[in-house]
């Protein structure tokens, strides 16, 4: 039985982005849903680019983000979204953050894909959306979305659905980590528990280290 299915599949290329506030920037958050089959690769999404700084690379190879969370920020700023909104890749519906752990293992077309970490959230998506207050509620409610890394290239579209073949180890969930950064990076014993999870990205592990070390100095 699926857990889930990619409601829009979507990629993009660096672009000028004008926002509804005046500000403009580089950036591939602009992506546009695909019709028809795509091939993955170990690297992502061909013709997905990413601003390398903060996203991008194995671990991070593709960015999936819940429709359900949309419904949420539309009833808050009394207007619709566009999808996709939040740069995500995979526009997911039936899994959240609080059901999904990271080292869970899905299949998705011919394509196999790991959980490796929570997205750790900017102001651009509000920002594209003309309604900026929606970066508290993310970081209030852990309406984060995540990351996948390729364990196995195929194709896959939209419409696929989303099995999830293996559990990730222990009962940590996108949410937990989430949280875990936000209030509890000081704590020796959480910190230790992050740093023994094999299947957590390496750059989750070193942002909650930098934090870590930051809070415990103050």
């Amino acid at each position: 039985m699926a857990d889930a299915h990619i409601e829009s599949l979507n990629l993009g290329g660096v672009e000028s982005v004008r926002f509804a506030d005046g500000g403009e920037i580089q950036s591939a958050i602009r992506k546009r849903p695909q019709t028809g089959v795509v091939n993955l690769t170990m690297a992502g999404l061909p013709g997905d680019e990413v601003n390398h700084h903060a996203h991008g690379g194995p671990n991070r190879a593709l960015h999936v983000y819940p429709i359900e969370h949309y419904a949420t920020f539309e009833e808050a700023a009394g207007h619709p979204f566009p999808v996709p909104c939040f740069g995500e890749n995979f526009t997911l519906r039936g899994l959240t953050e609080a059901h999904v752990r990271v080292g869970d293992i899905w299949q998705v077309g011919t394509a196999r894909l790991q959980v490796t970490m929570p997205t750790e959230r900017c102001a651009h998506p509000g920002r594209l959306a003309g309604e900026p207050r929606i970066m508290k509620r993310i970081v209030r409610d852990a309406l984060c979305g995540w990351y996948l890394r390729v364990l196995e290239p195929g194709e896959l579209q939209a419409g696929d659905e989303v099995t999830r073949v293996d559990v990730g180890p222990g009962e940590v969930t996108l949410v937990d980590l989430h949280v875990w950064m936000r209030d509890q990076a000081e704590d020796p014993t959480t910190m230790q528990r992050v740093l023994a999870m094999d299947a957590l990205a390496p750059e989750w592990k070193e942002r909650m280290s930098v934090l870590h070390e930051r809070r415990r100095r103050t």
